[in-house]
Protein backbone atom coordinates (compact mmCIF):
# COMPACT_ATOMS: atom_id res chain seq x y z
CA UNK A 1 0.00 0.00 0.00
CA UNK A 2 2.46 2.10 0.85
CA UNK A 3 4.72 1.65 -2.36
CA UNK A 4 1.34 1.98 -4.04
CA UNK A 5 0.34 5.73 -2.51
CA UNK A 6 4.00 6.73 -3.02
CA UNK A 7 3.95 5.31 -6.88
CA UNK A 8 0.74 7.62 -6.89
CA UNK A 9 1.98 10.78 -5.41
CA UNK A 10 4.92 10.42 -8.27
CA UNK A 11 3.12 10.49 -10.94
CA UNK A 12 0.68 13.14 -9.69
CA UNK A 13 3.57 15.43 -9.20
CA UNK A 14 5.85 14.06 -12.42
CA UNK A 15 2.86 14.55 -14.85
CA UNK A 16 1.12 17.72 -12.89
CA UNK A 17 -2.30 15.77 -13.26
CA UNK A 18 -3.88 17.61 -10.29
CA UNK A 19 -2.53 20.81 -11.26
CA UNK A 20 -3.92 20.07 -14.26
CA UNK A 21 -7.51 18.99 -13.19
CA UNK A 22 -7.79 22.57 -10.62
CA UNK A 23 -6.92 24.82 -13.86
CA UNK A 24 -8.78 22.99 -16.76
CA UNK A 25 -12.09 24.92 -17.10
CA UNK A 26 -11.59 28.05 -14.45
CA UNK A 27 -14.52 29.61 -15.54
CA UNK A 28 -16.54 26.51 -14.11
CA UNK A 29 -14.07 27.56 -10.57
CA UNK A 30 -11.95 24.05 -10.73
CA UNK A 31 -9.11 26.26 -9.23
CA UNK A 32 -11.59 26.16 -6.40
CA UNK A 33 -12.53 22.16 -5.39
CA UNK A 34 -11.59 20.67 -2.76
CA UNK A 35 -9.25 17.37 -3.67
CA UNK A 36 -11.32 14.28 -2.24
CA UNK A 37 -9.43 10.54 -2.22
CA UNK A 38 -11.50 7.40 -2.04
CA UNK A 39 -10.53 3.57 -1.87
CA UNK A 40 -11.92 0.43 -1.17
CA UNK A 41 -10.31 -2.30 0.99
CA UNK A 42 -6.71 -2.38 -0.34
CA UNK A 43 -7.70 0.97 -2.48
CA UNK A 44 -8.73 2.01 0.86
CA UNK A 45 -5.52 1.58 2.74
CA UNK A 46 -3.59 2.87 -0.07
CA UNK A 47 -5.64 5.88 -0.33
CA UNK A 48 -5.38 6.76 3.31
CA UNK A 49 -1.76 6.69 3.37
CA UNK A 50 -1.78 8.88 -0.12
CA UNK A 51 -3.67 11.56 1.77
CA UNK A 52 -1.23 11.18 4.62
CA UNK A 53 1.33 12.45 1.85
CA UNK A 54 -0.36 14.82 0.01
CA UNK A 55 -1.11 16.71 2.87
CA UNK A 56 0.92 19.39 3.71
CA UNK A 57 0.74 20.56 -0.26
CA UNK A 58 -3.62 20.16 0.35
CA UNK A 59 -4.22 20.91 3.67
CA UNK A 60 -8.22 20.92 2.65
CA UNK A 61 -8.10 17.62 1.40
CA UNK A 62 -10.95 14.67 2.53
CA UNK A 63 -10.28 10.80 2.38
CA UNK A 64 -13.12 8.50 2.29
CA UNK A 65 -11.47 4.93 2.78
CA UNK A 66 -14.00 1.97 2.40
CA UNK A 67 -13.06 -1.28 4.32
CA UNK A 68 -9.95 0.05 4.76
CA UNK A 69 -7.21 -3.14 6.46
CA UNK A 70 -6.94 -2.96 9.86
CA UNK A 71 -4.06 -2.91 9.77
CA UNK A 72 -2.83 0.28 8.62
CA UNK A 73 -1.56 2.71 10.94
CA UNK A 74 -0.30 2.89 14.26
CA UNK A 75 -2.48 4.49 17.48
CA UNK A 76 -0.73 8.39 16.62
CA UNK A 77 -1.30 7.94 12.96
CA UNK A 78 -4.50 7.60 13.36
CA UNK A 79 -5.21 10.45 15.85
CA UNK A 80 -3.46 12.54 12.88
CA UNK A 81 -5.79 11.88 10.22
CA UNK A 82 -9.07 11.93 12.34
CA UNK A 83 -9.62 15.14 10.99
CA UNK A 84 -9.79 13.93 7.30
CA UNK A 85 -9.84 10.52 6.67
CA UNK A 86 -13.10 8.69 7.21
CA UNK A 87 -13.14 5.13 7.33
CA UNK A 88 -16.74 3.60 6.54
CA UNK A 89 -16.88 0.07 8.17
CA UNK A 90 -19.69 -1.95 7.19
CA UNK A 91 -21.48 -4.69 9.58
CA UNK A 92 -18.92 -7.55 10.49
CA UNK A 93 -16.37 -7.20 7.75
CA UNK A 94 -13.38 -9.02 9.04
CA UNK A 95 -10.89 -7.01 6.91
CA UNK A 96 -11.23 -3.67 9.11
CA UNK A 97 -10.32 -5.95 12.03
CA UNK A 98 -8.18 -7.83 11.20
CA UNK A 99 -3.73 -7.49 11.27
CA UNK A 100 -0.69 -9.40 11.93
CA UNK A 101 -1.14 -8.20 15.61
CA UNK A 102 -4.37 -9.75 15.69
CA UNK A 103 -3.27 -13.37 13.82
CA UNK A 104 -0.37 -13.32 16.00
CA UNK A 105 -3.07 -13.05 19.26
CA UNK A 106 -5.58 -15.45 17.61
CA UNK A 107 -2.39 -18.27 16.93
CA UNK A 108 -1.21 -18.00 20.67
CA UNK A 109 -4.65 -18.69 22.05
CA UNK A 110 -5.02 -21.60 19.67
CA UNK A 111 -1.85 -22.80 20.75
CA UNK A 112 -2.68 -22.14 24.33
CA UNK A 113 -6.09 -23.91 24.18
CA UNK A 114 -4.95 -26.88 22.32
CA UNK A 115 -2.10 -27.41 24.87
CA UNK A 116 -4.81 -27.08 28.00
CA UNK A 117 -7.14 -29.50 26.61
CA UNK A 118 -7.72 -32.42 28.56
CA UNK A 119 -8.85 -34.31 24.96
CA UNK A 120 -6.79 -36.19 22.21
CA UNK A 121 -5.94 -33.33 19.73
CA UNK A 122 -7.56 -35.15 16.95
CA UNK A 123 -10.73 -35.05 18.75
CA UNK A 124 -9.99 -30.90 19.31
CA UNK A 125 -9.72 -30.38 15.46
CA UNK A 126 -12.21 -33.38 14.39
CA UNK A 127 -14.56 -31.65 16.30
CA UNK A 128 -14.31 -28.20 15.25
CA UNK A 129 -15.90 -29.33 12.44
CA UNK A 130 -19.48 -29.15 12.75
CA UNK A 131 -20.76 -31.73 10.62
CA UNK A 132 -18.60 -34.80 12.73
CA UNK A 133 -21.40 -35.23 15.04
CA UNK A 134 -19.47 -34.33 18.13
CA UNK A 135 -20.88 -33.23 21.36
CA UNK A 136 -21.56 -29.72 21.29
CA UNK A 137 -19.05 -28.67 23.52
CA UNK A 138 -15.37 -30.16 23.68
CA UNK A 139 -14.99 -32.09 27.16
CA UNK A 140 -12.44 -29.62 28.42
CA UNK A 141 -14.34 -26.24 26.99
CA UNK A 142 -17.51 -27.98 28.98
CA UNK A 143 -14.94 -28.71 32.42
CA UNK A 144 -13.73 -24.65 31.59
CA UNK A 145 -17.36 -23.36 31.67
CA UNK A 146 -18.46 -25.38 34.96
CA UNK A 147 -15.56 -23.68 37.38
CA UNK A 148 -14.91 -19.92 37.60
CA UNK A 149 -11.60 -20.99 39.16
CA UNK A 150 -10.86 -22.79 36.11
CA UNK A 151 -11.52 -20.04 33.64
CA UNK A 152 -9.66 -17.75 36.05
CA UNK A 153 -6.87 -19.85 34.97
CA UNK A 154 -7.40 -20.22 31.60
CA UNK A 155 -7.51 -15.97 31.02
CA UNK A 156 -4.34 -15.92 33.14
CA UNK A 157 -2.59 -19.01 31.01
CA UNK A 158 -4.15 -16.71 27.63
CA UNK A 159 -2.85 -13.51 28.60
CA UNK A 160 1.00 -15.29 29.20
CA UNK A 161 0.78 -16.79 26.31
CA UNK A 162 0.63 -13.84 23.86
CA UNK A 163 4.21 -12.25 25.48
CA UNK A 164 6.69 -12.47 23.45
CA UNK A 165 8.46 -15.36 25.42
CA UNK A 166 6.33 -17.64 25.43
CA UNK A 167 7.18 -17.79 21.70
CA UNK A 168 8.09 -20.70 20.06
CA UNK A 169 11.87 -20.79 19.90
CA UNK A 170 12.28 -23.11 16.58
CA UNK A 171 12.56 -20.20 13.72
CA UNK A 172 10.47 -22.21 11.36
CA UNK A 173 6.91 -21.81 13.53
CA UNK A 174 8.39 -18.72 15.90
CA UNK A 175 6.51 -14.89 15.60
CA UNK A 176 7.73 -11.45 15.48
CA UNK A 177 5.51 -9.31 17.90
CA UNK A 178 3.79 -6.17 15.67
CA UNK A 179 2.69 -3.18 16.61
CA UNK A 180 -0.93 -3.33 16.63
CA UNK A 181 -2.42 -1.39 13.86
CA UNK A 182 -5.70 0.03 13.01
CA UNK A 183 -8.17 1.64 10.33
CA UNK A 184 -7.43 5.19 9.56
CA UNK A 185 -9.11 8.05 10.77
CA UNK A 186 -12.60 8.57 12.20
CA UNK A 187 -14.72 5.16 11.58
CA UNK A 188 -18.41 4.44 10.73
CA UNK A 189 -19.91 2.08 11.56
CA UNK A 190 -22.70 1.33 10.06
CA UNK A 191 -24.99 -2.22 11.05
CA UNK A 192 -28.23 -2.98 10.15
CA UNK A 193 -30.79 -2.09 12.66
CA UNK A 194 -33.19 -5.31 13.02
CA UNK A 195 -36.67 -3.59 13.91
CA UNK A 196 -38.41 -5.06 17.37
CA UNK A 197 -42.48 -5.84 16.85
CA UNK A 198 -43.56 -2.57 18.88
CA UNK A 199 -41.42 -0.46 16.12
Amino acid sequence: MVQAAEYIRDKLEEEAILARAFSHSEERGTQDYGLVLVGHSLGAGTASILAILLRQDYPTLQCFAYSPPGGSLSMPAVEYTKSFITSVVVGKDVVPRIGLHQLESLRADLINTIKRSKDPKWKTIVCSVVCCGCASLPTSAAELKSEDSQMAEYLKAKEVAREVAVHPSDSSIALTLHQPLYPPGRIIHIVRHHPTKGE
